[in-house]
């Protein structure tokens, strides 16, 4: 089965084989080998070369390889999603997805490779960047408009520029847009990662965007360097007590007599709406292996 559920994944320039090479066994959930923002116009050639030659490589590490290739608006998406079609390649992602028709013309694209390449219809999934005025109108139907997308991304960045402002560490900036596209994920069932923390060397800004994160619903976030990586997997993991908590809760439940609605638990009245926020808690620490 795909793995569609990810804390981490770390962004590599896709002309740097030394960073590509040492992703692999960092604590990435997945790696995203780069060809837009990370590489300049004139190394873009050589950046999709490079990733198309290291491939077979890099799949065979077994760590989820993600490729984001140019945005339509650049005229080099066609040319990099042939360099990435590769049977273990089953996700790319693609920046500034204005509109469903941007979505529609980048599965299209996919579909026809995918047949030159015999791979089957619809093998290669699509993880957009929700990141501009346009495609955070309506984000939902902009996710339900391929069933390619089971995971997205916001592009904190890029909507700062679109919107026409300097992205600051003042967290109320973005936090209205982000908890609408979080809203638009969970109704539309869509993994939802956050943007990239710009400091790697102070984490503590880091910790805050992932507290902020986490509490208006997402499910992961992005990486530039490899030590921000411990800090994203255990930030986005349940913590050892809360998942201590839900499983006491749990067992109370399941020993209360049979139809009943609620239960008393150390005084605080359990019911339905709290077993299911339990049952998540202990589902993602068995995913991530939280004890």
């Amino acid at each position: 089965m795909k793995q569609t559920r990810f804390r981490s994944i770390l962004f590599v320039p896709g002309n740097r084989s030394d960073m590509l090479h040492k992703a692999l066994i960092s604590e990435a959930d997945a790696i995203m080998p780069d060809m837009e923002d990370s590489v300049r116009d004139e190394d873009k050639a050589s950046a999709r070369d490079q990733i198309h030659q290291e491939l077979d490589q890099l799949v065979a590490s077994g760590k989820p390889v993600i490729p984001r290739i140019n945005s339509l608006p650049t005229g080099l998406t066609s040319e990099d999603i042939a360099a990435v079609m590769h049977p273990g390649v089953w996700m790319i992602s693609v920046g500034k997805m204005n509109a469903v028709e941007d979505l529609l013309a980048v599965d299209a694209m996919l579909a026809s490779a995918e047949k030159k390449s015999g791979l089957p219809l619809g093998h290669t999934g699509i993880l957009p960047w929700l990141e501009t005025a346009r495609s955070l109108l309506h984000p939902d139907m902009l996710l339900l408009a391929s069933s390619r997308v089971q995971v997205c991304a916001f592009g904190a960045d890029d909507f700062a520029a679109d919107m026409g402002f300097l992205r600051s560490s003042d967290f109320r900036q973005t936090a209205w847009v982000k908890a609408h596209i979080a809203l638009a994920a969970r109704a539309t069932g869509v993994w939802l990662m956050d943007s990239p923390c710009t400091h790697f060397r102070d984490l503590s800004p880091l910790n805050l965007e992932i507290e902020e994160a986490r509490m208006l619903g997402f499910r992961g976030k992005f990486a530039i360097h490899p030590a921000q990586l411990d800090v994203i997997n255990k930030g986005f993991c349940p913590p050892p007590g809360e998942v201590g908590k839900a499983r006491q809760i749990m067992e109370a439940w399941n020993r209360a007599p049979s139809g009943q609605g609620a239960i008393n638990f150390e005084g605080v009245m359990v019911d339905e709406p709290l077993i299911k926020q339990c049952l998540q808690i202990i589902a993602q620490a068995e995913q991530f292996d939280v004890k």
